[in-house]
């Protein structure tokens, strides 16, 4: 039985990138079912996704090597002392495969080059959640001289990037080239126990804005439509999240109820979103340029058509999807669409749609992300 070690370099607080870093350990043991499994990473970390393991039920299988604090050390001295603890225990149990579930940062990189040269036989894969990190800017001469060698001259055979969305990779060609060729992607496996309900297109209308409030993510564009809507009656603006930080008067014409503080629980988020004929994504173009957003994961997951702004993130959903929901150009082509849907509900365009993204969210499961691990081998 060979050995894998899976790390997560970062002391999150509560269950934040809790359910991803289940998912895929699951994903990882699925992939290499002969394999015995430890977890390198902070006690809070560990029994955070212990939590949201038994919540979901199934066998839990998972050993723990805990991973030191250091309080009061920062940046490269805290990395440091990390890497040699986690060298320590690499040596010691001779792993065939290492994950890290995240990075970010230079210290962080550099820690994981310097694994890598320290063990050569030791295949390491990292999860990037943010394609930035490839490209990270810097805004003076030493920083750039220094990303520029780090990663254009320093890339250990034994190393290799895993994106979570396929378009992330045309990101890292533009920004960072040199590195194309280091980067695979694979699909962010999907929450767990999301039952979509069997919705019908009755009055009023549901539409909702998932997730944080933030002006990247168009939450002034939402707030605009609600307002301009606000004549017809048979529509329901509604915010599923976190809406503190939302523009003043968001919540005369945003429904935001069921949160306490702002904060909505887990099982109140999933009834909200569940309840959702639509949800809309007015990003702007850069804003998941790199990444994946979690808040149209959570909508898929429960099989919500979206209306967005073009960007490569949804430009790619429709290309392995299809017909998902609406693609606009601008903030005035969702205003046009959300008018369209409201003064003629398209019912059988709408399941279409639906059924579409039931077919599509199959490439988002453990099983897929499981397979596509085990290609990375061929």
């Amino acid at each position: 039985m060979k050995n894998i070690i899976v790390i997560e370099p970062w002391d999150l607080e509560g269950l934040q990138h809790a359910e991803f870093n289940r998912n895929l350990i699951k994903s990882i043991q699925l992939a290499y079912p002969m394999s015995s499994l430890l977890f390198f990473g902070s006690e809070r970390n560990y029994n955070a996704i212990q939590k949201v393991w038994g919540e979901a039920g199934g066998a839990y299988s998972l050993g723990f090597l805990c991973a030191p604090t250091f309080d009061g050390m920062k940046g490269l001295f805290r990395t440091t002392g990390w890497l040699r603890v986690l060298n320590k225990n690499i040596k010691n149990i001779q792993p065939s495969l290492c994950f890290f579930l995240s990075m970010q940062g230079y210290s962080l990189h550099l820690a994981v080059k310097l694994m890598g040269l320290l063990n050569r036989p030791i295949q390491f894969r990292v999860i990037l959640h943010w394609g930035y990190i490839l490209a990270m800017p810097s805004y003076n001469f030493l920083g750039s001289r220094l990303r520029f060698i780090l990663f254009s001259y320093w890339n250990p055979q034994n190393i290799e990037y895993l994106v979570l969305s396929q378009h992330v990779i045309k990101y890292i060609g533009r920004h960072a080239p040199q590195l194309a060729h280091k980067v695979k992607w694979i699909n962010h496996p999907l929450p767990e126990g999301c039952v979509p309900k069997e919705l019908r297109m009755l009055s009023p209308i549901v539409i909702g804005f998932v997730g944080h409030p933030f002006e990247s993510k168009g939450i002034s564009i939402f707030l605009k439509i609600a307002k301009l809507c606000k004549t017809y009656s048979n529509v329901r603006f509604v915010h599923v999240g976190n809406s503190n930080g939302a523009p003043d008067g968001y919540r005369d014409f945003v429904d935001c109820s069921a949160e306490e503080d702002g904060m909505l629980s887990i099982s109140s988020y999933r009834e909200k979103l569940a309840a959702l004929h639509y949800a809309v994504f007015p990003y702007s173009a850069s804003a998941y340029a790199d990444r994946v957003s979690g808040a149209f994961l959570d909508a898929l997951a429960f099989e919500i058509p979206i209306i967005a702004l073009k960007s490569d993130l949804f430009e790619n959903l429709f290309d392995e999807m299809g017909g998902v929901g609406y693609i606009c150009d601008s903030e005035e082509g969702i205003l046009k669409r959300i008018d369209q849907i409201l003064c003629d509900p398209p019912v059988a365009e709408y399941f279409l749609q639906v059924k579409a993204l039931s077919r599509g969210k199959a490439a988002y499961s453990i099983e897929e992300t499981a397979a596509r691990l085990r290609r990375l081998d061929d």
